[in-house]
């Protein structure tokens, strides 16, 4: 009996720290849950704020694309009128020119036109 008592005593202790092993055990389940449900949370806010940069930056991309078109059009346009104005500035200097030559010829046409009438003034 003594030895049925010893080994009782014995049982007894290693179910008193089987329990203490299950709480200890518990304890970090209950750690680790609450860890991971954090976890998770941070994983999901994050996962929110990628979604909403990644809406931004399609945003942004649209928004670049529609600049540089715009930009690519107004760069057309600024050649054409560079061209334009080239152009005009040629023709100008040859209208200035002509009128030059037309002047000039006026000039001498109404000399001799006053020397004509001189000469017939002399006569």
């Amino acid at each position: 009996m003594e030895k049925f008592k010893e080994k009782l005593a014995l049982l007894r202790a290693e179910t008193e720290a089987a329990r203490s092993r299950s709480e200890i055990l518990k304890d970090q389940i209950q750690t680790s849950e609450s860890g991971l449900a954090s976890k998770h949370h941070a994983i999901t806010s994050i996962n929110t704020r990628l979604t909403c940069m990644q809406v931004k930056l399609d945003q942004v991309e649209t928004e670049l694309q529609t600049n540089s078109t715009h930009f690519n059009d107004a760069d057309t346009k600024a050649q054409k009128a560079k061209y334009s104005i080239t152009k005009f500035e040629q023709d100008l200097n040859d209208k200035q020119e002509s009128h030059e030559l037309l002047y000039q010829k006026h000039k001498d046409t109404e000399a001799q036109l006053d020397d004509l009438a001189r000469q017939l003034d002399e006569l």
